[in-house]
């Protein structure tokens, strides 16, 4: 990734929206966008780390309904990564990754690999407090959802 960049869009249903990359985290496929967009509903952070064989959900802006879901389940959870086999199709990719409570707990992405391989079912989320480590500023070193209003997401 570098300056200047190609022309970045979020895409709900079927409104699309110019965003600004503002900054990223290519170790992590994280980038954080502004969303030019007010009065959206934010999620909640987990305020516990998720555990091995919890329920784990992929959340999309894209769908027949304004949105999808997929669901797996938690392999191994480390401070670096989030293994699971939730299907992460490019849909999902950037999308937050939610517990069976609705907060999240990471980010999705189809290129993160802590491990330094390629994925192939088994895939690697970013946790959420990762986001903390550049491209964020998080209060207290908590995560976002204790009053920062920035959304890390990853991407392509």
């Amino acid at each position: 990734t570098k300056r200047p960049g190609p022309d970045v869009f979020v895409r709900h249903g079927t409104d699309e929206t110019k965003v600004t990359v503002y900054t990223w985290q290519e170790d992590h496929d994280l980038a954080l966008i502004v969303l030019p967009v007010g009065n959206l509903t934010k999620l909640a952070t987990a305020t516990s780390p998720p555990k091995i064989g919890d329920r784990l959900f992929a959340l999309s802006g894209l769908g027949t309904h304004g949105g999808a879901a997929s669901q797996g389940v938690i392999g191994d959870v480390s401070g670096q990564a989030i293994q699971h086999d939730v299907a992460i199709g490019p849909a999902f990719q950037g999308g937050p990754l939610v517990d069976s409570d609705g907060q999240v707990v990471g980010i999705a992405s189809r290129a993160y690999a802590p491990l330094g391989f390629a994925t192939d079912g088994v895939w690697f989320g970013v946790p959420f407090q990762s986001a903390c480590d550049k491209v964020l500023s998080c209060p207290a070193g908590g995560a976002a959802g204790t009053g920062a209003q920035r959304t890390p997401v990853a991407g392509p």
